[in-house]
């Protein structure tokens, strides 16, 4: 599956942000609010004996990332639920990465978020925060997302500023404490 031909309308947005993932072809990955499943389609083009669970709240957005992305649920590589993330119920410690791409989880119950993302990674997984706002940011911007990461027991690793169209995006990536 690794290297199939992806759409050519997704947004360069989602291509930095699988990118950054730095995807093993066996790599698990739950993408957490995966909208219309954009990101979702660079991920699953990725992966071969690795899986995707995506996730989202609504319902009409899940049927549209199923319809996007059948390729992938018919070859058992991608998993798309209607979920809330504080309550779905997915196996402990069996991501390498999850990824989330504007969901703005670290400013309302950021420490339920956090502690279920520690309970999802594997040993060494990872966790990738995206964001691109409406306007022009800067690498300050993520300050706040740094607070809430130190404050409920992650390491921020990296934390990377993307020139991109419309705006610029950023991408943080951080560890459990061990």
């Amino acid at each position: 599956m690794a290297n199939e031909k992806l759409n050519t309308a997704i947004p360069k947005r989602f291509i930095w942000a699988v990118d950054m993932l730095d995807l093993q072809p066996s790599h698990h990955v739950l993408e957490i609010g995966c909208g219309v499943g954009l990101m979702a389609e660079v991920i699953g083009s990725k992966l071969d004996e690795g899986k995707l669970t995506a996730i989202d709240k609504s319902s009409f957005m899940i049927d549209r990332a199923k319809r996007r992305n059948r390729r992938f649920i018919v070859d058992a590589v991608s998993t798309f639920l209607t979920a809330d993330f504080l309550t779905v119920d997915l196996p402990r410690s069996s991501f390498d990465r999850i990824a989330a791409f504007n969901l703005h989880f670290f400013r309302k119950d950021a420490g339920k978020v956090l502690q279920r993302v520690k309970q999802f990674l594997k040993k060494e997984g990872k966790l990738f925060i995206f964001f691109q706002d409406p306007y022009e940011i800067t690498i300050s911007s993520a300050d706040i997302i740094h607070e809430k990461l130190a404050t409920h027991g992650f390491v921020v690793q990296d934390t990377i500023l993307k020139e991109l169209t419309p705006t610029s995006a950023i991408c943080v990536i951080a560890v459990p404490k061990e």
